[in-house]
């Protein structure tokens, strides 16, 4: 992985959804530590305004624009805001996102499906669709879209949130074949359990009783800088298009990182 020291994003434009807090907060910070100027974008202003006032207190450039990503106006908007305020774009990251859990399928209600279909996945869709062109406009760039593991090998407690980033990885391999000439690397970011307040949020309490394996969940998860440095790398190092960037652990608790990115077919006999 790359040392902030170097710099390596000095000048470039980055542009994080969900910033707010968690992964996003954490990745602002670290491309903003490494040069970039930094647009913190998230739905949750008093935890935007927070992320972006610490940014500055710290001598970084960042803005804060508040938008929903469900939303088409605000997704334009904010790459509009991005462009008025620093003439470019060079790196995307798609990282808002939304984790209910749920014991089973009988509970899991079509409203929260579709909610988390909408923020999960069509919104890193929206993310995609307006800022292709800002990229393109820069000459090319960088996206990156915050999966996960749950995309690769399914989550018994959230089949939505696992549908959703599965869905995440399959559009980022497509859209890394459909940009190849237009000089945008497009890969994603599949981390397991990250401690942000995502995976806090509600009490012990309840969590307990819709999740029973979740009390010794949290033991051995992965920081936000554990992901964040990940995604400096993509940005900054990486040479490849159209891969998963898979962040496990240890059982320490320390972050290991793998490429996945050729998919190899077995044919199989007898059947």
């Amino acid at each position: 992985m790359p040392d902030d020291q170097e710099r390596p994003m000095k000048g470039r434009v980055a542009l994080v959804t969900g910033g707010a807090s968690g992964i996003g907060r954490a990745t602002a910070r670290r491309m903003a530590q490494a040069g970039a100027n930094v647009v913190v974008v998230d739905v949750d202003e008093p935890g935007g305004t927070k992320t972006v006032a610490d940014l500055r207190e710290e001598g970084l450039e960042a803005t804060f624009v508040p938008a929903d990503v469900t939303s088409e106006e605000q997704v334009r908007g904010m790459f509009d805001a991005t462009l008025e305020r620093y003439g470019r774009l060079d790196v995307l990251h798609n990282n808002a996102g939304i984790m209910p859990v749920h014991q089973s399928i009988e509970e899991t209600s079509l409203e929260v499906w579709r909610q988390v279909i909408d923020i999960d996945l069509t919104g890193v869709f929206l993310g995609c669709k307006y800022g292709v062109p800002a990229l393109k406009r820069s000459g090319g760039g960088v996206i990156l879209n915050t999966a996960s593991l749950a995309g690769i090998r399914g989550f018994a407690y959230g089949l939505h949130y696992a549908a959703a980033k599965g869905g995440v990885v399959q559009m980022t391999i497509s859209l890394a074949n459909l940009l190849t000439d237009d000089g945008i690397r497009v890969n994603c970011i599949c981390p397991t359990a990250v401690d942000t307040p995502l995976t806090q949020r509600g009490s012990t309490e309840t969590r307990a009783a819709t999740l029973p394996r979740y009390r010794n969940i949290r033991t051995g998860f992965l920081q936000p800088e554990d992901v964040a440095r990940g995604a400096l790398y993509l940005a900054t190092k990486a040479d490849f298009t159209g891969g998963a960037l898979i962040i496990d652990r240890t059982p320490k608790g320390r972050p290991k990182y793998f490429v996945a990115f050729e998919y190899k077919w077995k044919r199989l006999t007898g059947v």
